[in-house]
């Protein structure tokens, strides 16, 4: 029969309620955030709280060691263990710190996960222990530890008097006590060296044995210290000497009872226990100097190093201040403790870093991962490398060390390495670019994928001799290889040679090969590296570009114009038969040198504005006189036509010379001719019909004076006829002036302009002025005709079309050159750089234009800046035939005046 089923359910939990509240151990519940959930009479007695208080708490606020870090890493060793033990300081509710053991389990009902904890104080011993652990971990000074032990040791022995005397290194006693201990004798015992010191030290310090003594005031051993013992009432002393691990005595513990006392073994295990912890303390105070020592060296390694060098406690965590970390990333102490660190860490790496850490802590085994963690100098992530080791003790994790390394610059190199590769690799395949070196030691040979892919090989095939680079050689030209390959390794110099393989597909390709030395750190030869550019393609380009070439080449050599292609830094790149014909310079010579030096500076600063005009992608034209290197003078229509790529950039012009001087010397007799006839008719209508018309106007003016005196009725007819005569007399002159509006005088063509002035004026009612240097003279009478008619020409068209209500004819120059311009204050050309376009030119421009051109004038049209239209016709005359045909001029106008 089951005994549990006799006693109800409900009296066993009331039982168990029982049992919990009446406990002298510390119990409690929680959930899994760590909310307490329910607690014994023992918790709130301890800790100084209400029931109520304790419910509204979690267990954070009783534990400041608990962290939401180490909260989840119990929780974590929970799942694996069920239970988990601790020793924590808690703190009450007056704010007093005390240590507890405590043995959480891990229970779960209907689903629900609950934290049961049981908690016990330490035994004194254990807290002598602990105390001695805890002042020299957090390296407090020897004398305060000893101290501290023997307020311990009087706590656990009541109406005892305790004190340490410790050799100080130079044969000197230095004593620890608390107050009970008299002054006096403290001096005695401090004033005296080991050796020659009071009997009970010295027997505990020689024998290294507990010394008891029941009666002070009769043992010999005391005999020195008998006053101060009868000042203080002591009665019984027991010594037990302070043995080290290496056996050396160190000093004595000293303890003194008002009353006779016997030497029981709790007493004698008490002060064996009491001289331990003193060892221990001793032992431990040196090694915390010794650590401090070291630290001092760690820390000032790990700040004057570029890598951050921190520590953790077992679990993974930062428990203190790591500066170098702070230093390094910029996140202070608040930030990085505990898990805080991970903040750092960049998202993209946080959390397998984070998992790597944590599952590597109960492995014992040295941690190296890569990562990208913030830099805070340069402000940025960088890549560093994790390594971290565990230190051990007793088989167990006490601190974990480790450094960062920034590892940034050569993983962005090995990046970039893998990187170039690939390109290298991608940049062979679309080259047709294989590659092998041949290392002379091993005699063998390895090469590229793109080789193995040119010469049919397996992709995998990467390795073998020398002979299987020649066997998808074509036999024919297996031995100009070889001889090739001979003579590099005899002469040293790389050589270029160009042979046919067999395909992937049995396809004859045409490759080349360039071969270059390897050298060792020695400089000497170690291997032969060469390159295979598959040219198939290549070379059948070159051909049909050669057949293009000379199609091009057959094409503009046979064609009368001199055609060349200028780039943009303004040298010839190309030129036909007929351009090297008139420069007398092969294009090979002409090739690349600038236009300058052929065409000279001079028209080199006409040409230029037209062919930066080309270069913006206009098209320009425009007329020009060389003097070839045969000393041919020729007159050329020169037309620059822009070359533009396949994204529509202009890459240079093409220059067209086309040689127009016979055509330009027809004209100019054609011209000379129709101004020859126009002069003989303009004489003629003057001479002949002028004359007739003269006389018959006498005749008529006659008759009507005759019959104005009869006054006769036919008189008015008379008049009629006179006036319609003169009318027609006066047409006649004007029709006899426009035919030769110039004289051959002098002063012929201002006075002409004088003339055409007055007429503007009168026609178009327009304000028209002739400004006019004094004395300037054009003896060319074919110059001063068109002049003229270009001047009558641009007036016309500023009256007709510009709206213009004043306009300026003014002449100026000198024996060397003279300007003719016309201004207006009319609209103004509005599309001044598209006026000379086909399309646009009338009648009126191109009359203009052919008038300049036939006697080489330079014409310019522009807009002026208070509007209206400025043309200008400059004429530059040879000065050697200016003063002759000047001083015949002159000769024939005095001559005639002579003769008038």
């Amino acid at each position: 029969m089951n005994r549990d089923a006799i006693v109800p359910i409900n009296h066993r939990l009331r039982i168990l309620e029982i049992l919990v509240e009446q406990s002298n151990e510390v119990v409690f519940w929680t959930d899994e955030s760590g909310r307490i959930l329910g607690c014994n009479k023992k918790m709130c007695e301890r800790f100084g709280y209400e029931r109520e208080e304790l419910l509204k708490m979690c267990v954070a606020d009783i534990d400041p060691a608990i962290t939401p870090s180490s909260h989840q890493l119990l929780l974590k060793q929970l799942e694996k263990h069920e239970t988990v033990s601790a020793q924590n300081e808690l703190r009450s509710k007056d704010g007093i710190l005390f240590a507890m053991n405590f043995d959480v389990h891990r229970i779960v009902i209907e689903d629900t996960v609950y934290l049961l904890t049981y908690g016990h104080e330490l035994h004194w011993e254990k807290q002598l222990r602990d105390c001695v652990l805890l002042a020299t971990a957090s390296e407090t000074p020897l004398n305060q530890v000893l101290s501290l032990i023997v307020e311990l040791a009087e706590e656990a022995r009541p109406g005892m008097i305790a004190f340490v005397a410790l050799d100080d290194g130079t044969g000197k006693f230095r004593v620890t006590a608390n107050q009970g201990l008299s002054q006096a004798l403290i001096e005695t015992v401090e004033g005296v060296g080991a050796v020659e010191t009071v009997g009970m030290l010295r027997e505990s310090l020689e024998k290294e044995v507990t010394v008891v003594i029941e009666d002070v005031h009769r043992s010999p051993l005391c005999a020195s210290l008998v006053n101060e013992f009868s000042s203080m009432g002591v009665q019984t002393c027991w010594t037990e000497p302070i043995v080290s691990s290496d056996h050396q005595v160190r000093g004595v513990i000293v303890m003194l009872f008002r009353e006779p006392t016997d030497a029981t073994s709790y007493s004698r295990e008490l002060l064996q226990m009491i001289a331990r912890a003193v060892s221990e303390a001793i032992v431990k105070s040196r090694g915390n100097e010794f650590r401090r020592k070291n630290e001092i060296r760690f820390r000032s390694l790990a700040e004057t190093t570029s890598e951050a060098i921190w520590t953790a406690s077992p679990d993974g965590m930062f428990v203190a201040e790591q500066k170098s970390w702070e230093q390094f990333t910029g996140q202070p102490w608040e930030s990085h403790q505990g898990l805080g660190w991970s903040n750092m860490v960049h998202e993209f790496d946080r959390d397998r870093i984070v998992a790597f850490w944590m599952g590597s802590l109960d492995q014992f085994k040295t941690v190296d991962l890569e990562g990208r963690v913030w830099h805070n100098k340069r402000k940025t992530f960088r890549y560093i490398n994790f390594k971290a080791a565990p230190i051990l003790h007793d088989g167990k994790v006490v601190e974990w060390i480790g450094k960062l390394v920034d590892i940034h610059d050569r993983k962005v190199a090995e990046e970039k390495f893998t990187k170039s590769q690939f390109i290298l690799s991608q940049s062979q395949a679309v080259a047709g670019l294989g590659s092998w070196i041949w290392d002379f030691r091993s005699n063998r040979v390895q090469w590229s994928e793109e080789f193995s892919r040119l010469h049919g090989l397996k992709l995998d095939q990467r390795e073998g001799d020398f002979d299987t680079l020649l066997e998808h050689c074509i036999s024919a030209d297996r031995p100009k290889l070889r001889k090739a390959l001979q003579k590099t390794l005899e002469s040293g110099e790389p050589r270029i040679v160009q042979y046919q393989i067999s395909g992937p597909n049995g396809a004859l390709r045409t490759v080349v090969s360039k071969t270059k030395f390897e050298l060792n750190s020695a400089g000497r030869r170690c291997g032969l590296f060469g390159i295979v550019h598959d040219v198939t393609d290549a070379k059948q380009t070159e051909i049909d570009l050669q057949k293009s070439e000379r199609q091009l080449r057959m094409i503009t050599d046979s064609v009368p114009v001199m055609i060349a292609y200028v780039d943009l830094e303004y040298r010839y790149q190309f030129n036909n038969a007929l351009y090297e014909l008139n420069f007398n310079m092969s294009r090979q010579e002409m090739k690349g040198r600038h236009v300058s030096e052929f065409v000279g500076k001079d028209v080199f600063a006409i040409a230029k504005p037209n062919l930066d005009r080309a270069f913006r992608g206009l098209p320009t034209s425009f007329e020009q006189k060389l003097v070839f290197a045969k000393g041919v003078y020729q007159t050329l229509d020169i037309r620059m036509v822009p070359d533009f790529d396949l994204d529509k950039r202009v890459v240079g012009a093409f220059v067209l010379l086309l040689d127009i001087t016979e055509r330009r010397n027809l004209e100019r007799e054609i011209l000379d001719l129709a101004t020859d006839q126009q002069s003989r008719i303009g004489q003629d209508l003057h001479d002949g019909t002028g004359q007739e018309l003269t006389g018959i106007g006498m005749v008529a003016d006659a008759l009507l004076h005759k019959l104005t005196r009869r006054d006769a009725e036919e008189a008015e007819i008379a008049g009629k006829l006179c006036r319609g005569i003169k009318r027609a007399l006066q047409q006649v002159r004007s029709v006899a002036r426009g035919l030769n509006p110039v004289d051959v005088s002098p002063q012929g063509l201002v006075s002409g302009l004088t003339e055409m002035a007055r007429s503007v004026e009168d026609l178009y009612g327009v304000n028209c002025q002739l400004l006019c240097q004094a004395n300037l003279n054009i003896p060319d009478n074919l110059v001063a005709n068109q002049l003229f008619r270009i001047a009558q020409e641009a007036t016309t068209n500023a009256c007709k079309h510009s709206g213009a209500t004043e306009v300026v004819i003014q002449f100026t120059g000198d024996q060397k050159e003279v300007v003719l311009s016309v201004s207006d204050n009319g609209c103004g050309i509005k599309d001044i750089d598209h006026l000379f376009k086909e399309q646009n030119k009338g009648m009126g421009l191109r009359s203009i234009q052919y008038r300049a051109r036939m006697i080489d004038a330079a014409l310019s049209f522009s807009n002026r800046e208070t509007g209206g239209t400025h043309v200008s016709c400059h004429v530059i005359f040879d000065p050697q035939e200016f003063n002759r045909e000047n001083e015949q001029a002159s000769a024939s106008s005095e001559t005639q005046f002579k003769e008038t």
